[in-house]
């Protein structure tokens, strides 16, 4: 045996961590652990599993098109001092469905993939609101792929990329972008 997964329900505090990083050494088995932050995490990317033994959690969120309105309170939350971004963030990853509707039959398995981890890894590394600590107003820009093929958007370079070089987004699909903004400065731009 080369690796060793311990699932607990919570997730491991730091003399935790120490203690499976020490065992790994003297016995030269990989351990790696899994607590209640990356339980959940592969319950969303697989809500059929997170409906089986999940049940008293609400996935609706996942049933349902969310409205300008859902999307803007829901990212709002991040801007609260006293809510838990990591459950926030863990909540706003795209599960496989999602992909699917997003992205092309050649790439969303892949892409759905490459989400999960990326998102794992940011939740492992203990996510902190320092991005976001000054920020008080949330706002979205809406894209269409015609916006994108006319230069007409400004979205990260990794989601042109899927656009122009892999012609990896479905059809008809609109991209929202969002922007946390200082109040005062928006409110003195608008005055402007």
């Amino acid at each position: 045996m080369s690796k060793w997964i311990l699932i607990t329900p919570h997730d491991p505090n730091k003399h935790t961590l120490k203690w499976i990083e020490e065992i790994s050494k003297e016995s030269g088995i990989i351990i790696e652990h899994w607590g209640h932050l990356r339980i959940m995490d592969l319950m969303l990317k697989h809500p059929q599993i997170g409906f089986e033994y999940y049940s008293e959690i609400k996935f609706s969120y996942l049933d349902t098109i969310p409205t300008d309105e859902m999307i803007h309170s829901y990212f709002n939350q991040f801007l609260d001092p006293k809510s838990d971004v990591a459950s926030l963030f863990f909540r706003a990853q795209p599960n496989v469905s999602d992909c699917k509707t997003v992205f092309t039959t050649k790439y969303n398995k892949e892409i759905s993939d490459i989400y999960y981890f990326t998102y794992r890894d940011v939740l492992e590394t203990n996510l902190e609101k320092n991005n976001l600590v000054d920020k008080t107003y949330v706002s979205f820009k809406s894209y269409t792929l015609t916006d994108i093929s006319n230069s007409l958007d400004d979205l990260p370079g990794g989601m042109r990329k899927l656009f122009w070089e892999y012609s990896a987004l479905q059809p008809g699909v609109r991209l929202k972008q969002m922007i946390a903004e200082l109040k005062a400065e928006v409110d003195r731009l608008k005055k402007l």
